[in-house]
């Protein structure tokens, strides 16, 4: 069934219909993942009236309708869902006071008992806040290593000078394409179009996060001030890591609560068929490769480099579980290429799609080896005899430093920054 997102469920037409009254628990989502993770966190915790909200931008319909023909109407009361204005995490003026009016609205009319989130940044701390003073729990349940980034990869929303600089930049894509912008024309088509482009570098000049910023100072809001910093104070939490979301947040009750526990059926079937196809066995391994912007033959040769070592003076066998969203035909062949050289030492498994953290738990391998895959985390705690192995250290190190890996080279750092904080990952 299609969702009809051009008469969105807004907050005023259901104001006094779907959700007027007190309603238990609120849990707000944007993306199928969250939907996946807040589903099952009910059912294992055996939650009652629940009232989900899905937040969206016209930008990406797709994701909405997907989480609308997924939901369990079994375990939602009812379900709103909300537009946001595009880009809700950047720093528009104009945007974070709508949202800040939407969230107003949407706890006053739903008025939880308990708010869940699984983010706590930008438009997710506004509307933390706000449940927060209303008088509402506020409950953080992990989603991922994403949770784990506080502290690591923040930045000053208000940096960034409001000078010359800033309009000499930003007229790189307006006024400078036109001709009149280097010579003097007479001609009306050339100053209509710089006309045109002017206008164009004036909007961006207000809509830099510079001048951005600068109007916050001017006009200061509770809104702006949330919008600008994490929300830490929570009531409590669900982590896989209580001691590690401890040092972070500033939570009143941390639980022990690890989502890969319960998989669905399917997930258990599927995993199950790919160790009885491939015959995996404990004293085995997985290599989980990740796509990064990197050449691909340096990569190959780095990781084939890291596998053989692994392979020495062992039976065992290193299972390749390819990237979900199709692996490089290059790649895809050097690791073909790997399995006929090595003799099937090297294996690939050929499908993609499947939960790697249910094959860990079951076939119980003696180690995961990745660069920075969140199963390297939760691999050791679903099998305890399970070891996690990064490479990331060796990849960037053996990398040649050109232009080609760079942002590469930048985001798998930036990630390794985040995996280093565990104690249970060996970094070879």
């Amino acid at each position: 069934m299609s969702l009809n997102l051009s008469k969105e469920s807004s907050l005023k037409y259901y104001a006094n219909t779907v959700y007027a009254g007190k309603h238990d628990n609120l849990f707000v989502i944007s993306n199928l993942g969250q939907l996946k993770h807040i589903t099952g966190f009910i059912k294992k915790k055996s939650i009652k009236n629940c009232f989900l909200v899905v937040v969206y931008t016209d930008v990406n319909l797709a994701v909405p309708q997907a989480i609308h023909d997924n939901y369990e109407v079994s375990i939602f009361n009812s379900v709103l869902f909300l537009k946001l204005p595009n880009n809700p995490n950047s720093l528009q003026l104009k945007n974070i006071k709508k949202m800040e009016s939407d969230y107003k609205e949407l706890i006053c009319k739903i008025n939880p008992n308990n708010l869940y989130l699984n983010s706590f940044q930008y438009h997710y701390s506004i509307l933390a806040s706000i449940a927060k003073k209303s008088g509402s729990k506020v409950i953080l349940i992990e989603e991922g290593l994403g949770t784990y980034r506080l502290g690591l990869d923040e930045h000053d929303l208000n940096s960034g000078k409001l000078d010359f600089s800033l309009v000499k930049r930003l007229s790189k894509d307006t006024v400078s394409k036109t001709e009149i912008f280097k010579r003097t024309y007479k001609k009306y088509k050339l100053i209509k179009d710089f006309t045109i482009q002017s206008k164009r570098l004036a909007k961006k000049i207000y809509l830099s996060p510079e001048m951005q910023s600068k109007l916050v100072g001017f006009y200061p809001n509770s809104s702006f001030d949330s919008f600008s910093k994490p929300f830490i104070d929570f009531d409590e939490s669900y982590t896989s890591f209580p001691e590690l979301t401890d040092q972070k947040f500033n939570v009143k009750k941390n639980n022990y609560y690890l989502s890969f526990e319960e998989p669905t059926k399917d997930e258990s079937d599927h995993a199950l068929s790919i160790i009885r196809k491939y015959d995996i066995k404990s004293k085995d391994y997985l290599y989980l490769s990740q796509k990064f912007s990197i050449n691909r033959v340096e990569y190959l040769a780095i990781v084939k480099g890291c596998l053989l070592k692994l392979l020495e003076g062992n039976d065992s066998t290193v299972f390749i579980k390819l990237h979900p969203k199709q692996e490089h035909e290059l790649v895809l062949a050097g690791f073909i290429e790997m399995e006929k050289e090595t003799g099937g030492r090297i294996k690939v498994i050929q499908e993609s799609r499947f939960l790697i953290e249910e094959v860990v738990k079951v076939s119980k391998v003696q180690g995961v080896i990745g660069i920075t895959s969140s199963a390297l985390v939760y691999s050791p705690l679903l099998s305890p005899g399970c070891k996690s192995y990064s490479i990331a250290d060796t990849l960037v190190s053996n990398l040649i430093n050109h232009t080609r890996n760079t942002k590469g080279i930048d985001m798998i750092e930036a990630h390794t920054k985040i995996l280093k904080q565990f104690e249970n990952i060996y970094f070879i």
